[in-house]
């Protein structure tokens, strides 16, 4: 159930933890690169709507330097968010 009013600090809502969300990324060993980029990616989009725009930037950073072979499509829209949240934070793209 989601309530109009909830405070995020490092994605604790409602009892739900990055250590929770971990474990469940890791379970029985197995574990795929899309959730950990969709992890980053969507936590980037929660900071910035809460305008904590160097918590995002951070987590959009994460997102588009995680190693691969190709660029995905996560990583491309993480890439267009962390220009725009440098934008709104430093006045320029970052390097």
């Amino acid at each position: 159930m989601v309530t109009s009013q909830y405070h995020l600090q490092g994605f604790q809502s409602n009892g739900v933890t990055a250590e929770k969300i971990n474990y469940h990324l890791l379970q029985g060993g197995q574990f795929d690169t899309k959730y950990f980029l969709l992890y980053y990616y969507y936590g980037g989009m929660i900071y910035a709507a809460l305008k904590n725009y160097d918590r995002a930037l951070y987590f959009f950073e994460v997102a588009i330097t995680t190693p691969a072979l190709a660029v995905s499509h996560i990583m491309l829209e993480a890439y267009k968010k962390y220009i725009l949240v440098s934008l709104i934070l430093h006045g320029k793209a970052s390097d």
